[in-house]
């Protein structure tokens, strides 16, 4: 399975940013899967200064286009986007939609754990779940969901492949080591590919990776001229061997609600994240 990790600098400007990933589209391999980052067709920002300004039907018609490339380049297409809430609800969700060739319908994913300043702005994602079929099953997670590895496992319990991380983590520079060495974590102990993109920025929180299920980074990028990624993943590496150890008799993760037993502190430095 080859794997394009495509970074760019994502805005507001939800043209500018159709046509940074029409370019990177167009240059991509016939079959593989092209993820772009956290808020990629919308636009995001740490105060979401923007929000207020985008028009649902722009934001449709934007993906439908990126779909119609899907077609033309016969390629998968993961991206990030702030979108109108469904099932009823009002408000906006910060979200990801994997769309491919020969499967007209989208998939989605809602993020579940909200970053701080988007609390009371957006409204939370409610589920989990994997996205079956070709190229590969994918699990995806979006920013601060990285902070939450048994949201990981459990993806992995579901039979996910590769795991698909999208993000807009800008900001604090200090804090890349750590965010790197959460991505390595997450495919180390799930024994799982990991793609993960952020925005390209000076000021970078996380890279730009693709990791391989030994927690090995197969390639990395990052800063304001973060380049394009590939590689072939041969999905033959993934394995359950340190899954079917757990110790389900003293701990299993399970679907459903959880419980806080504690009242939560927030952290020092940068608390949004």
């Amino acid at each position: 399975m080859d794997v394009v990790a495509a970074p760019f600098p994502v805005s507001w400007d939800v043209d500018a940013n159709v046509a940074s990933m029409e370019r990177r589209l167009a240059g991509s391999p016939r079959g593989s899967l092209v993820a772009f980052p956290e808020g990629a067709l919308s636009g995001y920002s740490d105060d979401l200064a923007g929000l207020g300004a985008l028009n649902p039907a722009r934001l449709d018609a934007a993906l439908a286009h990126i779909q119609s490339l899907a077609v033309r380049h016969q390629v998968s297409v993961a991206l990030g986007t702030l979108w109108p809430a469904q099932g009823g609800r009002a408000g906006w969700t910060n979200s990801a939609v994997v769309v491919s060739p020969d499967i007209p319908q989208r998939w989605w994913y809602h993020k579940v754990n909200l970053a701080t300043h988007e609390r009371g702005v957006l409204a939370f994602g409610n589920q989990l779940a994997v996205r079956a079929g070709a190229p590969a099953v994918l699990g995806v997670q979006l920013c601060r969901d990285l902070r939450f590895p048994e949201q990981w496992r459990w993806l992995c319990q579901q039979g996910a492949e590769v795991l698909l991380y999208l993000t807009h983590a800008v900001g604090e520079p200090r804090a890349y080591s750590v965010w790197k060495s959460h991505l390595v974590s997450r495919a180390a102990e799930n024994q799982r590919f990991v793609v993960a993109v952020n925005t390209a920025h000076p000021e970078q929180m996380c890279p730009t990776a693709i990791i391989d299920p030994r927690g090995d980074i197969l390639a990395e990028t990052q800063g304001a001229d973060a380049q394009v990624l590939t590689a072939a993943l041969h999905l033959d590496a993934v394995s359950d061997w340190y899954l079917s150890q757990s110790r389900t008799d003293l701990l299993r993760i399970v679907a459903g609600a959880a419980h806080a037993t504690s009242k939560p502190r927030p952290p020092h430095g940068n608390a949004h994240r």
